[in-house]
């Protein structure tokens, strides 16, 4: 998925040498992807497949009714909005995770092709982990089931130059580094000062405001830098991790479902 056009500064003097065309055969977006020689725009382009090829470039309007949210200028336009890539993809990774299942969005890119809009998104523009946690916390505040409760928990970390560290704790000169521990399948960061401890990373969330608050306390952490591409690149790689649990009362106790 690409990103808005929207830092002249940074773009006045470059070629755009991406191009997405075709229309995906299940769902939106196009079907194919096309990478130009800058040196010689007028070769042939080199052109890739996928599932999915999300253009997020240009091509839209402000939304009348929703200040400041993108929508495809017309029918012929082939912006895909962040509604649109959630509705596609995200309540698919939804479904299965409420089913029990693993779930994992991976981006991955050079500085500046979009990946944070993709997965954080710019407000009111918002991504597919800011859209997660409002669907989760939808779910948390319907129940009226006395008998059933749902517990929220967000993880977030970072690894920067090999080492592991907690992005919702204070940032310190000297950080805390974590271990990885891996057990018959399952993978625990822990505090090596406190081994015992192998949930010390996640932090419950009572409601939406918080989840957020602890996502927004993370995305402050991280280790960023300038670059000729973005001007506050992510250094490291970071791991937003949530975690979604059911419990029914049985008698006086609570049991997870």
């Amino acid at each position: 998925m690409t990103r808005p056009d929207g830092t002249p500064a940074r773009e006045a003097a470059c070629t755009r040498i991406v191009e997405m065309d075709g229309t995906s055969a299940d769902g939106c977006g196009c079907a194919v992807t096309k990478i130009y020689d800058p040196n010689d725009m007028s070769a042939k382009p080199r052109e890739f497949a996928f599932d999915r090829s999300y253009w997020s470039c240009d091509g839209f309007r402000e939304d009348p009714e929703c200040t400041g949210v993108h929508i495809p200028d017309g029918p012929d336009s082939k912006y895909v909005s962040q509604e649109m890539v959630w509705d596609d993809v995200g309540r698919v990774i939804m479904k299965n995770a409420l089913k029990g299942y693993n779930c994992t969005v991976f981006a991955y890119g050079q500085s500046g092709a979009g990946k944070s809009y993709s997965v954080v998104g710019y407000p009111p523009n918002i991504g597919i982990i800011p859209n997660t946690l409002i669907s989760l916390f939808n779910i948390v505040d319907i129940n009226s089931d006395e008998k059933v409760r749902y517990l929220v928990e967000i993880a977030m970390l970072e690894v920067y130059m090999d080492e592991v560290y907690d992005l919702l704790e204070p940032r310190k000169r000297e950080r805390n580094k974590l271990k990885v521990f891996i057990n018959k399948g399952e993978v625990f960061v822990y505090d090596p000062k406190d081994r015992k401890n192998m949930d010390k990373v996640w932090r419950a969330a009572r409601d939406h405001s918080q989840a957020e608050a602890f996502r927004k306390l993370g995305d402050a952490n991280r280790t960023v830098r300038a670059t000729g591409m973005n001007p506050s690149s992510s250094r490291g790689h970071t791991i937003f991790m949530c975690r979604f649990r059911k419990e029914v009362r049985q008698g006086s106790a609570w049991v997870e479902e």
